[in-house]
């Protein structure tokens, strides 16, 4: 099995994902980021100043730096690499049909779906008083929509700010990520049930304060 990471920047997601993935004994054979541009440096400063801080995707043996994640280079080495599975960790923009095609494709959102497509999904949860978790589900064309692999709950709850729940939550995402890549046949794909999906868009700032 053949495992490709693409994201943008050196950020907090790909970071604790890739980590996760290590910790299990599974090393991509390639992690593809975008380096350099505005969108990458957006995609880093996200959370940066997080007590979590997992090493850099850098680090990992076959690391290919590249100017734009959905570029000339970056598909001609998806492409070469042949993976059975491309995990998308944080690109800051639409994947298209060019990139999706390539493998299966892989998205770890940092909430329960259907539940809580979107942005902001632990803050949501927080906010109506349900539990936070992750989801593996094969990426499509919508939004959070497609067919689910893996969708849990955190099993802790010992996070002493926000930020650092929504840290637990993605590294708990990567946890489910190394579970599935370690036994693929054990999670069929499923479709989500429409009838409990809600989407969301990003969390008002001055209400995070309350949380």
């Amino acid at each position: 099995m053949r495992v490709v990471i693409l994201m943008g920047g050196d950020n907090i997601h790909g970071r604790l994902m890739a980590d996760e993935m290590r910790k299990a004994s599974i090393i991509p054979d390639l992690i593809i980021n975008e380096d350099g541009t505005p969108r990458a440096e957006k995609l880093q400063n996200f959370l940066a100043n997080s007590q979590d801080n997992p090493p850099s995707v850098k680090t990992f043996p076959h690391y290919l730096g590249v100017s734009a994640f959905d570029g000339p280079e970056s598909l001609n080495a998806i492409k070469t690499s042949k993976p059975d599975y491309l995990v998308i960790a944080g690109c800051g923009a639409i994947i298209r049909e060019n990139i999706l095609s390539l493998a299966t494709p892989l998205n770890i959102h940092p909430g329960l779906l259907p539940k809580y497509r979107g942005l902001d999904p632990v803050l949501w949860s927080v906010e109506h008083q349900k539990p936070v978790g992750a989801t593996v589900h094969i990426m499509d064309s919508g939004i959070d929509t497609g067919n689910l692999l893996i969708s849990e709950a955190m099993p802790w709850q010992n996070a002493r700010s926000i930020l650092e729940l929504r840290l637990q939550c993605m590294r708990w995402g990567g946890t489910l990520l190394a579970r599935f890549l370690k036994n693929p046949a054990a999670y069929p794909p499923q479709k989500q049930d429409e009838s409990k999906a809600a989407y969301f868009s990003a969390f008002p700032e001055d209400k995070k304060a309350a949380l």
